[in-house]
């Protein structure tokens, strides 16, 4: 799916990309209560992502 939208506008497609990438070093790297605490917003959406 995400390379359709990026065919489009990788701008857009980007988010996706970003959120899950965010997701998995916060997975693999993250303290427990931050785990707790970050990813049940992000996957509701309440948390979006960024590298910043």
């Amino acid at each position: 799916i995400t390379e359709i939208i990026a065919e489009g506008d990788m701008n857009v497609a980007y988010v996706p990309i970003n959120h899950s990438l965010i997701s998995s070093c916060i997975v693999r790297h993250g303290h427990p209560d931050v785990i707790e605490e970050i990813l049940p917003a992000m996957c509701s959406g309440e948390t979006i992502a960024c590298i910043g």
